[in-house]
């Protein structure tokens, strides 16, 4: 997919979510990968 084809994309999905659930996802998104960073962090001092 090119370029535009995902700026579409992303224009269409702002239109259905809406800007304030789209940034709740966005932040559950980041809290979720920093979460899962942490726990590989944790698994590799306890293998230590």
């Amino acid at each position: 997919m090119s370029l535009a084809h995902w700026m579409l994309v992303a224009v269409v999905v702002m239109l259905v979510f809406g800007p304030k659930r789209l940034a709740e996802a966005g932040k559950g998104l980041g809290q979720g990968i920093r979460s899962f960073k942490q726990g590989l962090d944790t698994s590799d001092r306890d293998r230590e």
